[in-house]
């Protein structure tokens, strides 16, 4: 984990997306995961390549790019909760509230003030190959990798700088428990790094 670490803080850097600029880099990547790379959303609904939806009024957003050219390459929001209107549901709830089992959440006996969701994490394969290149580039002459061409081996450093600042903006805004739906992939690969969802 420590050379993870090292690694991550050589090359990339995470931030909250607390400037216009940052803000735009977050969409854009949205944009580029959710709408042309995954074909989720439909990229007419956006002519400014920007994806967005309601809940981003209510939402803080995290951008990982890399350090010296400032290319965002994953993003991630926080949904919070919505303290005057705490039965609100979150987006999670909207579609899959129905499966969720209640004897399951009263185990954690959580109030809807400290419950956020994790949404919107999107690494872009796109930007994570120019940027995994550019990386294989600067390490040439000092670090030989295990497999230059494989832009995967990126994937944990950035997943694991969008948790670090989910859990920052958690503390900053009193967040305790979050819900979080994610495909099996990166599912399997949080619990590798140690990091488990119930």
């Amino acid at each position: 984990m420590h050379n993870l670490s090292n690694s991550f803080h050589t090359h990339l850097e995470a931030r909250i997306a607390d400037s216009e600029q940052l803000k735009i880099d977050a969409h854009h990547v949205r944009y580029k995961v959710y709408c042309v790379e995954r074909g989720y959303e439909d990229q007419t609904k956006f002519p400014e390549r920007m994806e967005m939806d309601k809940f981003d009024s209510e939402s803080v957003h995290a951008v990982v790019r890399h350090k010296s050219s400032k290319k965002p390459v994953g993003v991630v929001r926080l949904v919070l909760p919505n303290r005057e209107r705490p039965a609100r549901p979150f987006p999670i709830e909207t579609h899959f509230g129905h499966q969720f089992e209640d004897n399951i959440l009263k185990k954690f006996d959580f109030s809807r003030h400290h419950i956020a969701e994790v949404s919107r994490f999107a690494v872009s394969k796109e930007s994570l190959g120019i940027i995994h290149n550019q990386l294989v580039t600067e390490r040439l002459n000092t670090q030989p990798t295990r497999n230059p061409s494989d832009p995967k081996q990126l994937l944990p450093h950035i997943s694991l700088g969008l948790i670090a600042m989910l859990f920052a903006i958690s503390k900053e805004h009193g967040v305790d428990y979050w819900y979080a739906a994610m495909e099996p992939s990166l599912s399997r690969l949080l619990t590798r790094l140690g990091i488990r969802f119930t």
